[in-house]
């Protein structure tokens, strides 16, 4: 989902981590009335729009997405986090793979791994609920293979007709020669000033960071994504933004 609808001012921690973030390949993908699937061959992780001979990339790989609708009219509702209210019921479950290697042209990384995870996401009569779980088992030469794992649990309401509140945790546990887990809490609120749109938005939250961020090398791909060094826990953060879209 684009930056503009998300529930929180940005995302979580755990999909700092985890997440795909730009890469390029060819998509093919099919929809029907309550499935849709897409499979991927891709740059790999993180690949940005590099060049044929970038070091950032993977030799291959291959992502598959599977989703289920058990309740919705349409496929449109999907499309964001939130749900205003007056809206009906709907529920999306979902399944996603990913598998990428390298070390093997053009000094690529030499490090295999493979991504898993599953979501759902349930909105209802102004109100919502997201939670999403994840794994990453990579292995490289002469290195003990390491399984990560990451979750992200979310919800949100309207306490009245432009005004939404909203929770949400996530956390990240890495594999035990990486560091310790790191749990975040934020909170805070949506005032839609267009009423039933994303076009006009004030956001505002709160974010507690219990843990250090001991595990810096989560990602240890070729893909920089993964959470700065910091030794302290307990600190927090407090962001606002005012978003137009047109």
């Amino acid at each position: 989902m684009g930056a503009t609808v998300q529930l929180a001012v940005d995302r979580s921690a755990a999909v700092a981590a985890f997440a795909q973030g730009y890469t390029q390949g060819a998509e093919l993908g099919y929809q029907g009335q309550d499935v849709r699937l897409f499979a991927t061959v891709s740059d790999g992780l993180g690949a940005v729009s590099s060049d044929f001979d970038s070091r950032r990339e993977a030799d291959y790989a291959f992502t598959g997405r599977a989703e289920y609708k058990l309740a919705g009219a349409n496929w449109r509702w999907t499309n964001d986090l939130t749900s205003f209210r007056g809206s009906k019921l709907g529920v999306l479950l979902g399944v996603a793979g990913h598998w990428q290697a390298g070390g093997d042209t053009n000094a690529t990384p030499d490090v295999d791994f493979f991504q898993g995870g599953v979501d759902a996401q349930v909105e209802g009569d102004g109100w919502n609920f997201f939670a999403s779980g994840i794994w990453r088992h990579t292995q490289r030469p002469g290195q003990e293979n390491a399984d990560d794992f990451g979750a992200v649990v979310q919800g949100g309401v309207f306490v009245s007709d432009q005004t939404e509140l909203f929770a949400r945790w996530d956390a990240i546990f890495p594999d035990s020669s990486r560091g310790d887990a790191f749990n975040a809490a934020t909170f805070g609120a949506n005032y839609y000033l267009s009423p039933q749109s994303q076009a006009v938005k004030l956001s505002c939250d709160f974010g507690y960071f219990f843990n250090a961020s001991t595990a810096a090398g989560l990602a240890g791909t070729n893909t920089a994504i993964g959470l700065l060094p910091d030794a302290e826990g307990g600190q927090w953060l407090l962001r606002a933004q005012f978003q137009i879209i047109f």
